[in-house]
């Protein structure tokens, strides 16, 4: 029963989806999510340690990080606050590595999505966030309901 109460606080109705379409830019709304989406990422390394990562967390502040495997794709976003969950239960001296914490599954999308196509998905998901991919499954950036709504 929570499922689908879930689901339903989630699911936008087609009205408030079109609503949302139409308050975009005419550019962004015909745009595709390469248009928009960051390709300058802070990445994780899966063979990272932790504390390697909040070396990085310091240096680059954000609230979730693409973890990447040897060959550049996607594994997982690793939360920040996740992090230093592990940190505050395993010590400051923590030694594991990123790929032994609970990694959170990304929505994931292809740079060719059509914008508009991406807000719906996003208003339908309830998913603010999205990893854009190639082919290979590597990653080639990050695109956020925010960009989608200023339109790069």
């Amino acid at each position: 029963n929570k499922l689908f109460q879930k689901t339903a606080e989630n699911y936008a109705l087609p009205s408030q989806v079109k609503e949302t379409v139409e308050a975009m830019s005419d550019e962004a709304r015909q745009g595709t999510v390469a248009n928009v989406m960051s390709a300058d990422l802070t990445t994780i390394s899966a063979g990272w340690s932790i504390n390697q990562a909040i070396d990085e967390f310091q240096k680059h502040p954000h609230s979730v990080y693409p973890v990447l495997d040897a060959d550049g794709k996607v594994l997982g976003l690793l939360r920040r606050s996740a992090a230093y969950e592990w940190l505050k239960n395993h010590g400051l001296d923590c030694e594991h590595k990123i790929s032994e914490l609970p990694l959170v599954v990304p929505f994931k999308v292809t740079a060719e999505t059509k914008v508009v196509d991406m807000m719906e998905d996003f208003m339908h998901s309830g998913a603010t966030k999205a990893v854009v991919m190639d082919a290979e499954g590597k990653l080639k950036g990050m695109v956020t309901v925010f960009d989608l709504l200023k339109g790069r």
